[in-house]
Order: structure tokens, then sequence, then C-alpha cells
């Protein structure tokens, strides 16, 4: 890297243009997103159902039906940050967590990376104050089935949530 500057920051994130020598030698610049680590749960409430969260996302203009996921606060564990988001969107309580992996968002932009879980044995938490500048969350409860038949037919089109499920079939 030959030098780098801020473009743009805001609490969530930051967008920094590097200027660098790439590895076959060309001087080049590279816009960087940078974002902090966030968790994602797949809360399976039995063995062939599971809930999702439906809420409108602004960049793309409609509702978005997904799995629960949110950024670690400072100083938060991944199992912190996984129970209170479970908590905040699906109003659920998880009493056995199972690591699936560690996905990147996008290298080929980002540095933002999340860590999966799925969430077992879950019973119903007191219901918390989520983050407003979320908007409304809607739970829904789906059928395995039902995701499988949302994702195929561009219903769940989540980037995330999508990667996160096939993380979950091979993990099965």
């Amino acid at each position: 890297k030959l030098s780098s500057r801020t473009a743009y920051k805001n609490p969530w994130i930051r967008i920094r243009e590097d200027h660098v020598i790439q590895p076959n030698g060309e001087k080049s610049i590279y816009g960087l997103l940078e974002g902090k680590e966030y968790v994602m749960v797949i809360p399976r409430l039995a063995p062939n159902t599971f809930c999702m969260i439906e809420q409108y996302r602004y960049p793309i203009k409609q509702l978005s039906l997904e799995f629960p996921a949110g950024g670690l606060k400072k100083d938060e564990t991944v199992i912190d940050a996984l129970n209170r988001e479970l908590q905040e969107e699906a109003q659920l309580y998880a009493n056995k967590l199972t690591k699936l992996g560690r996905l990147d968002i996008g290298n080929n932009f980002t540095n933002m990376h999340y860590y999966v879980y799925l969430a077992d044995d879950v019973t119903p938490a007191p219901k918390k104050p989520h983050d407003p500048s979320e908007g409304e969350i809607n739970i829904r409860t789906i059928s395995f089935a039902e995701i499988k038949k949302g994702i195929k037919d561009g219903i769940i089109k989540d980037g995330q949530t999508v990667a996160a499920f096939g993380l979950f079939l091979l993990n099965q």
C-alpha cells in the first residue's frame, strides 16, 4: 500500500481509498468498505421448521426475508452477539448454539466477515427493543422446504442468508 485515505465514515462503516501496487507490479487505486464483524443465526424451531425475519431494506427498496443477524458491539463476544440478535430480532433464546462457519461478505470490496451459527433448543424470550434504524421486523416461521423453494424462486435472495443456509446444508 502506497497511501490510504478515508473517503467516508459513519458509525457502521468506513470507505477507504488505497493507492497500491498490485502483485504484478502495476499501480492502481482500490476502494475498500470496512465494517464490524457480525453474526448470523439460523434458529431451528423443530427438525424441519425455522425462524426467519422479514424487514425492509432501504438499498433494495423492498422487504427481505433473512436469518437474524447483526454486528458485534465493542467488547462483545460472538456468543453474546448471537444471543442478543436472536432475542432482539426473533424474540428467542437458544439453549444450544453450533458454529457452522465463517464467511467473507465480498472479498473483492470489503474486509467484512460474519460467523454463522445454528440455534437449537430455542425458547421464547422477552421482547427486547431492536435498533430503531432497522425499522419494523416481522417474525416468520418457515419450513425447510419453503426455504429451499424461496431460494430457488428468488423470494429469499439475501446473499448472506443464502450462503448461511448453504453452510447449514453442508453441516447436516
